[in-house]
């Protein structure tokens, strides 16, 4: 029972792992387009 709910624990770890590397790559593709260009109000120079 202890045994699995370490694995419990590391499976829950990793899929954080995954998901914040996901994340962040899905996060710098998205800010490329839009997010960016609105904080700085519409500069188009932040897009690139």
């Amino acid at each position: 029972m202890i045994y699995f709910f370490v694995l419990f624990i590391l499976l829950i770890l990793a899929a954080l792992v995954i998901a914040l590397v996901f994340n962040n790559s899905i996060t710098l593709s998205v800010c490329n387009n839009f997010p960016i260009s609105k904080i700085h109000g519409g500069a188009t120079e932040y897009n690139y």
